[in-house]
C-alpha cells in the first residue's frame, strides 16, 4: 500500500456522534511542523440512487481508504483532487505513478503529511455533479468536523471554495481573529481561535475542478506554498 493510513486516532474519530466518515490521515501527519487538514466539499448523488451508494459506502474508513486511487487514477471522479495536488506540489505537468521519482517524491510526500476529507458528512442528493447540502446536514457537519479538528491539532485548513471556507470558520467554539481576501479572485485567508486560545489559519481556494483554479499557474501555486509556509 502506497499510502498506509495513520489509525492511531480512529478510536477517537469512533467517539464522534453522527460520524459517517473518518478523515484519511497520513502516515507522516505527525511528524511535520503543521498539522494540514484539507476539506473538500461533498460527495453529490442522484436521488434514484442514493440509497445504493449509502449502503456501498457505508464503512466509516472507505474513503480514507481511497486516497492512492484519487492521488494516482486519471478519471473525472479523481481530477479535483489531482488539480489540487498539482497546485500543492508545484507541478508543471500532469503526472502518473510512472512519473519522475522527482515527481511521484514530491507527490507522496505531501500525501503522506496531510488530512483529507470532504466537509459534508453525508450524500448530498442531487440531479447533478453540484449539490448543496441541507441545513440538516451542514449542522452536523460542523459538529463533526470541529471534533476532528480538535482531535488532529489542526493549524492549518484549506477549503475547497467559498461554502466550505464559511461552514470551517463558523464552527462552534471558533472565534474569527481576522479575514481577508487576497489579490488572486477567489483566495482568501482567516485566522480563528478556540476557547482555549489555540489558533489554526484558515485559506480559502477556488475548487479545483473550476477553471479559474489554474493549477499548474504561478499565483495559485504560490498562494498555498505562503500558506504553509
Amino acid at each position: 500500500m502506497r499510502f498506509p493510513r495513520n489509525t492511531q486516532f480512529d478510536e477517537q474519530f469512533a467517539s464522534i456522534p453522527d460520524i459517517a466518515w473518518y478523515p484519511y490521515v497520513g502516515e507522516h501527519f505527525e511528524s511535520v511542523p503543521r498539522r494540514v487538514m484539507v476539506f473538500a466539499h461533498n460527495i453529490p448523488v442522484h436521488t434514484e440512487h442514493y440509497d445504493e451508494r449509502k449502503s456501498q459506502w457505508k464503512s466509516k474508513t472507505y474513503w480514507a481508504d481511497c486516497i492512492e486511487e484519487y492521488t494516482y487514477c486519471r478519471g473525472t471522479w479523481t481530477e479535483a483532487f489531482r488539480f489540487f495536488l498539482k497546485a500543492a506540489c508545484g507541478l508543471r505537468g500532469n503526472y502518473d505513478a510512472s512519473s519522475d521519482a522527482l515527481i511521484t517524491n514530491r507527490v507522496d510526500a505531501f500525501v503522506r503529511s496531510i488530512a483529507y476529507l470532504n466537509f459534508i458528512q453525508d450524500l448530498v442528493k442531487s440531479p447533478g455533479s453540484l449539490a448543496n447540502a441541507d441545513a440538516s446536514q451542514v449542522s452536523i457537519s460542523r459538529r463533526v468536523n470541529r471534533r476532528i479538528v480538535s482531535i488532529l491539532g489542526i493549524t492549518h485548513c484549506i477549503c475547497w471554495g467559498v461554502q466550505v471556507f464559511r461552514h470551517v470558520i463558523a464552527m462552534d467554539g471558533f472565534r474569527v481573529i481576522s479575514r481577508e481576501s487576497l489579490p488572486l479572485q477567489g483566495f482568501s485567508v482567516a485566522v480563528v481561535e478556540d476557547d482555549r486560545g489555540r489558533q489554526m489559519r484558515v485559506l480559502r481556494i477556488f475548487h479545483p475542478s473550476m477553471p479559474k483554479f489554474r493549477p499548474y499557474s504561478v499565483e495559485t501555486q504560490r498562494v498555498i506554498a505562503d500558506f504553509l509556509k
